[in-house]
């Protein structure tokens, strides 16, 4: 508990820190704001899981067999389980920029992370708003997804306190496929059915052993058909994957 503690006591500050750090930035050096903030974002993540990796005894570890195989852009479909998912997979893609889907709570109000996220040009969605408005945002996303930039979706659009893979929502899918014609990154993510919520911080992320496996890598699908079909797959092999983990009781 107490090296739990310090961790987030250690992640509060650096939030609060460093967002006064990327608003003089953002402020003064504007026109290099982009690619000082690539770096930028690459460097907190690796802090955040230092800090938990040495006060938690949180570890990621990473099953990936075709990290070889990326190429420079796609587009991410995996389960969600915690608080830690984002951290998890910004940690395995380093040499790609990843912008999420997230919710439009994570706009404002959170320091380092709701500024990181305007300037990344993340996409805010109210999962209960107007789906004109959503539709909007997801088109915006798609259109600001540069070379070796890459977007990711949790397409269950919640988390599983379970584990079980959820239902796919395929409309953000959907309309984020058809404006890139990027192709589809398949990863499953497991062992943090524990901490959904921050309380649970506190209470189960001590010694957590988080697990992450790109599955597959799937080309453009040219037709509605052939997109259904692949998310099909997708939430088959990423479902059998935690469930394989599970049983050799890995997570």
């Amino acid at each position: 508990m107490v090296g739990t503690i310090i961790f987030i006591a250690c992640l509060i500050f650096d939030f609060v820190v460093y967002d006064f750090i990327l608003r003089f930035h953002y402020l003064f050096f504007k026109k290099d704001i982009d690619a000082y903030f690539k770096k930028f974002q690459k460097e907190r993540t690796r802090a955040v899981y230092r800090y938990a990796q040495i006060y938690a005894g949180f570890t990621i570890h990473d099953e990936s067999e075709i990290r070889d195989s990326l190429p420079s852009s796609f587009v991410i479909l995996c389960n969600h389980q915690s608080l830690a998912d984002i951290l998890v997979v910004l940690y395995s893609f380093p040499d790609h920029f990843l912008k999420f889907v997230a919710k439009k709570a994570l706009k404002f109000g959170i320091p380092t992370i709701s500024l990181g996220a305007r300037i990344g040009k993340h996409s805010f969605i109210n999962r209960r708003g107007d789906f004109k408005t959503t539709i909007k945002e997801l088109k915006k996303l798609a259109g600001n997804i540069k070379e070796g930039e890459c977007t990711v979706i949790f397409p269950e659009g919640t988390r599983s306190r379970t584990g079980e893979i959820g239902q796919f929502h395929t409309a953000a899918v959907r309309v984020m496929i058809e404006h890139t014609k990027l192709p589809i990154v398949s990863v499953a993510l497991g062992g943090g059915t524990k901490i959904v919520k921050f309380i649970d911080l506190f209470k189960h992320l001590r010694g957590t052993q988080y697990r992450i496996k790109i599955m597959n890598v799937y080309p453009h699908p040219a037709s509605r058909k052939k997109l259904k079909t692949v998310l099909e797959k997708v939430r088959t092999e990423i479902s059998n994957q935690v469930e394989t983990w599970k049983k050799e009781k890995l997570i």
